[in-house]
């Protein structure tokens, strides 16, 4: 054999080396990363995704707390308590996004917000907004609820006055109630009568039934190191 030969068997094997190694280091990195990437995927059909005239936006894999009540106002700090979890999930998914693809990530995230934003309700706005570190806040024809959140939110968050469209109207109280009714009903039965709910029995030995919150008790008879508030979101069993 040549010493031509030889110099190009040995660049062949060098090339096939590095080939080598370079897809173990794939497969490595394909298997660390491989439920991330699920995640991510799963979460970006719901951002990306076209929005259906009828359904709205995709809800593939959506991430749902249970809060349990028809209103806000009827459990704050549970509510207050999920908003914040959920602002800290999102941030993780969010993170996790910006690592695997640096040059097509998430930016960011738009939060639609609560209709109720008077007394309780404006201060449950203002706790959502300091959970996601929010940094833009459009006020649609509210001067005074622009002024207010202009005032009790730091200097890092822009908010910004929006006049609403010619001919907007805003929705009454009853035209609310009827669409959080229909929200609840298409959570069960979908938007176009796509899945098909069924009853069956099963005896109460069976299933175990908890609520959210207990009757609050007076200090006195609260135990050692337990406060009032800890009572709206315990944990109570139901006994049928």
């Amino acid at each position: 054999m040549s010493e031509e030969q030889r110099q190009k068997e040995s660049e062949v094997v060098q090339e096939f080396k590095l080939e080598q190694d370079n897809e173990l280091r794939f497969e490595v990195e394909s298997k660390e990363k491989v439920t991330l990437e699920a995640l991510l995927v799963q979460w970006q059909l719901n951002v990306l995704g076209p929005a259906d005239v009828e359904e709205g936006f995709s809800q593939v894999c959506p991430l749902i707390y249970h809060y349990g009540y028809k209103e806000p106002g009827s459990n704050v700090m549970l509510y207050n308590l999920l908003v914040t979890k959920l602002a800290q999930t999102v941030a993780e998914r969010m993170e996790a996004n910006r690592q695997s693809r640096r040059e097509n990530a998430v930016s960011g995230v738009i939060i639609n917000t609560c209709g109720w934003v008077k007394g309780q309700g404006y201060q449950m706005l203002i706790h959502a907004a300091k959970a996601f570190e929010v940094d833009l806040i459009i006020v649609l024809d509210q001067e005074r609820r622009y002024n207010e959140l202009v005032r009790d939110l730091p200097e890092t968050v822009k908010v910004v006055f929006q006049p609403k469209s010619g001919g907007v109207v805003e929705r009454s109280r009853q035209a609310r109630v009827e669409s959080r009714d229909k929200k609840i009903r298409e959570y069960f039965y979908g938007s176009a009568a796509q899945f098909y709910p069924h009853s069956f029995e099963v005896r109460f030995s069976d299933v175990k039934i908890f609520k959210i919150g207990a009757p609050a008790l007076p200090d006195s008879l609260m135990p050692l190191g337990m406060k009032a508030e800890d009572q709206l979101t315990k944990l109570v069993t139901v006994q049928p």
